[in-house]
């Protein structure tokens, strides 16, 4: 699930541990100005155990996999938009 901080600087992407009845944060987003929503993607790999998504943490948008618990891996690097 993402959630959203109603001041639009702050973005979570969790996974929902029902046997627990808990939200375990994967990604957070935060940007003093305000999180731009058009390079938020995100979704489950065919694999249904892998996440993907979208994130600006380094100033530019990157797109990373990352299974649950574990550390994401960057697949973009750079000066992108």
């Amino acid at each position: 699930v993402m959630l959203e901080a109603w001041d639009n600087k702050d973005r979570w992407i969790a996974t929902v541990d029902l046997a627990n009845k808990t939200l375990e944060y994967q990604h957070r987003l935060h940007d003093d100005a305000w999180v731009n929503y058009r390079f938020n993607a995100f979704d489950w790999l065919n694999d249904s155990e892998t996440l993907y998504y979208q994130s600006e943490h380094t100033g530019y948008s990157h797109l990373y996999v990352q299974k649950p618990g574990e550390k994401p891996v960057a697949l973009t690097s750079g000066r992108l938009c």
